[in-house]
């Protein structure tokens, strides 16, 4: 962007501020409804976009303590994240059905083998 482009914006956004009014657009996107509950589209969105790039699942603040964990799920897949007696944090993902409940957290010694670990997982 140009100098005088830079003016030119600076220019109309105090004028907006000055006036409490905001810039709006001439043209707008349409979604078509369908899109917030259509479950084939829901399914793409999470195969191809919360699939496929790391998440954030927790903080070191929820897993201060050697044996901490954390057992949720994560775009449909069942994980469990802990913090080892060394201080590492180690992700898993559920590889066996199990009517155990998914999202719980706590402190423990030994984990289920329900479990993998995550790099195992096929992103």
């Amino acid at each position: 962007m140009s100098k005088e482009q830079l003016i030119a914006v600076a220019k109309n956004n105090l004028a907006h501020a000055e006036a409490g009014t905001i810039a709006q657009t001439e043209a707008f996107l349409k979604v078509p409804a369908a899109n917030y509950y259509c479950p084939e589209r829901w399914q793409q969105e999470m195969n191809q976009i919360f699939k496929r790039v790391p998440l954030l699942l927790a903080t070191t603040a929820e897993l201060p303590n050697p044996g901490d964990y954390k057992a949720l799920e994560a775009a449909g897949t069942p994980v469990l994240i802990s913090r080892t007696s060394s201080g590492e944090v180690q992700a898993f993902f559920k590889h066996v059905q199990s009517s155990r409940r998914t999202n719980h957290a706590g402190r423990t010694r030994q984990y289920p083998s329900l479990y993998l670990p995550l790099s195992r997982l096929d992103l």
